[in-house]
């Protein structure tokens, strides 16, 4: 599913989603891949899950398959990432994850990924984040909570890097 506009794609995306929920096993699960550089594509994304009867349950960051192709080779921060997504029909979800569960868990991927030999951009960070925070939604949630929670995450995300530039700078 594919579209410019983040409702519309929201609205396609949906419309899948309830049509894989209508032919799952009450125990299934609905594993997908994702990636998006922009907020507005994630907020679609949890709105398109939620809306549909879906909770994520959990994030796993794979290399993408793109990942070589000359458009992202020459971007600024290139995502090289997708999010494997494993979600579960919402009313057989256990306790979603905290933010700070959430959190930990990322930080713990990306440096299972650094050790691994990745060479990770800001936006592959970012991308390992908001999978991992989908992931603290339950089915009472809207997609405008998830995009509060981008916004908190990714603030603090740059309070610390700033911190960490002006410790580097002090050092020197």
């Amino acid at each position: 599913v594919q579209d410019s506009d983040a409702a519309r794609f929201a609205a396609k995306l949906q419309a899948v989603l309830h049509e894989c929920k209508r032919v799952l096993k009450d125990d299934g699960l609905l594993v997908f891949t994702f990636h998006h550089s922009r907020d507005e594509g994630w907020k679609a994304l949890a709105e398109a899950i939620l809306g549909a009867g879906f909770v994520v349950v959990n994030a796993h960051p794979v290399r993408s398959e793109m990942s070589v192709a000359t458009p992202k080779s020459q971007a600024k921060e290139p995502i090289q990432l997708d999010i494997i997504l494993v979600c579960c029909k919402a009313e057989k979800q256990l306790a979603p994850l905290t933010i700070s569960q959430a959190r930990d868990s990322s930080r713990r991927k990306l440096r299972r990924l650094r050790e691994s030999g990745f060479n990770l951009s800001k936006n592959d960070c970012r991308v390992v984040l908001l999978g991992s925070l989908l992931s603290t939604l339950n089915s009472k949630d809207r997609a405008d909570d998830f995009s509060e929670r981008i916004k908190t995450e990714l603030a603090m995300e740059e309070a610390k890097e700033q911190h960490q530039d002006s410790a580097l700078i002090a050092k020197a």
